[in-house]
């Protein structure tokens, strides 16, 4: 006689590691000191938890990277020129 087969579990995935951060140095004026700490602190009322400036600013390197079209970019960066 055959012992009943359990039935067979699938795996739970891996959790995903956070990228590696690393501490690079930025010139900013105060009135963009002032705008990070803006949105910031729209953010943190938003969603409820402290949002850092680094996390703003990794936000905007992503929404330039999926969202912004190179030219776009490149007329930004003449007008900070």
């Amino acid at each position: 006689m055959k012992s009943p087969s359990r039935p067979t579990r699938k795996k739970a995935p891996a959790p995903t590691t956070p990228a590696s951060l690393s501490s690079v140095g930025v010139t900013l004026t105060h009135a963009e000191i002032a705008t990070l700490d803006r949105l910031a602190q729209e953010q943190s009322d938003y969603i409820g938890r402290t949002i850092s400036r680094s996390t703003v600013l990794r936000a905007l390197v992503w929404l330039a990277e999926a969202k912004i079209r190179p030219l776009e970019l490149r007329n930004a960066i003449e007008e900070e020129l």
